[in-house]
């Protein structure tokens, strides 16, 4: 196998086989990159990737396919995403999309997300991207079909709708609204079928280009300047997703399982476990826990929670904790007022739920065949 490539609601594979001979799959998620680098590719494409309901692509997985000797290109949605976050490690970036991202002029993710079908339909797009309306209205403005201040008014229409709801039709009959002319309108409405630039594809494309002409050239093995440093989570996501592959099990699956139905989900458990690490860590310096919202959906998010965690700990100073044993600390519990010396919280609280929801998420892990064991849970000594 010479390349792999994700794509989706950007650009479909028939009109992608012309341009590369590669393996087309489903738009990523997470855990697909690694799988796709089990095979040995000389190169993976990335254009589309789902990011919502389901686990986007793990950074992590693109850096281990990378120090494989593969090289990981990305463009026009997703991967420009991607490409840009890790372009320092040398994800190879194809487009303006990614260049946008790249050099800090585009933030939000929003700006390349569309509303698409099912795999039936070919995932065909049902809304607008941000960034084609942004080079749509621009090349309107250059091409004379609306002045500055009309382009700046409709840019600013169109972001302001959930990505979802983005299509030229709402921005037209926003655009009224909003006090332009109705001359300025019906000109830019006129213009606009022959006029509209779907920069996404364009990017996708010119990322398809530049992985042939590399391909043909003789692309050697990918070098990478960086170590990678497996983590605990990174080779329990791998035995996870190894696992998952096997029984054809989606990970984000193995995120929401219980042991029981009255208790929490993996993904609970080990959002509770970093909870009472941190609590802890912060109540015996006598200063607030930090916050960290529960919105994890995949296992490179929970992993960079821990990494938070660990951060937060490792940056107390003994002197915040020394007498700390004597400490008054006071918690509501069911409710109900408790309070506690430093030594009796740390005992009785802290570190028996710590423990309860690391055993919780481990026993998770085990009864769904992940293979761990007492080592893991341990750890070095």
């Amino acid at each position: 196998m010479t390349a792999v490539v994700f794509i989706g609601p950007t650009l479909g594979p028939a009109d992608a086989r012309g341009r590369l001979d590669a393996d087309y799959r489903p738009p990523a998620s997470q855990g697909d990159v690694y799988r796709a680098a089990l095979r040995r590719p000389r190169a993976i494409g990335i254009v589309d990737g789902y990011f919502e309901s389901v686990p986007a692509v793990w950074h992590k997985e693109i850096l281990w396919a990378m120090a494989q000797g593969i090289h990981v290109f990305g463009s026009a949605s997703m991967g420009a995403l991607r490409a840009a976050e890790l372009a320092a490690f040398g994800m190879d970036g194809v487009g303006w999309i990614f260049e946008q991202y790249r050099d800090g002029a585009l933030e939000d993710d929003d700006e390349v997300a569309v509303l698409h079908g099912p795999a039936g339909t070919g995932y065909v797009a049902l809304s607008e991207a941000m960034v084609n309306i942004r080079r749509t209205l621009a090349a309107a403005a250059s091409a004379g079909a609306l002045d500055a201040d009309a382009a700046a008014t409709l840019t600013g229409i169109a972001k302001a709708l959930f990505y979802k709801d983005r299509s030229y039709a709402a921005l037209l009959d926003r655009a009224g609204r909003a006090g332009l002319a109705a001359a300025a309108i019906d000109r830019f409405a006129a213009w606009l079928p022959g006029g509209r630039i779907d920069q996404k594809r364009l990017d996708a494309l010119a990322m398809l280009r530049r992985m042939r002409d590399r391909l043909a050239a003789g692309l050697p093995p990918k070098q990478v300047r960086y170590h990678f440093e497996p983590s605990r989570a990174w080779d329990a996501a791998r035995r996870a997703i190894d696992r998952a592959a096997a029984r054809k099990i989606d990970p984000s699956v193995l995120l929401n399982t219980r042991l029981y139905p009255d208790m929490f989900p993996l993904v609970r458990q080990v959002q509770l476990a970093s909870d009472f690490a941190k609590g802890a860590g912060a109540r015996l310096a006598g200063i607030d826990p930090p916050k960290f919202p529960d919105t994890e959906a995949g296992f490179d998010e929970l992993e960079a929670r821990l990494g938070k965690t660990v951060d937060f700990l490792k940056g107390l100073k003994p002197a915040q904790i020394d007498g700390a044993e004597n400490r008054e600390i006071t918690l509501t519990i069911g409710g109900e007022t408790h309070t506690f010396t430093g030594q009796a919280y740390l005992i009785r609280v802290a570190l028996p739920n710590f423990y309860f929801h690391v055993t919780a998420a481990y026993a998770i892990l085990r009864h769904c065949g992940v293979e761990i064991g007492k080592r893991d849970f341990i750890g070095p000594f």
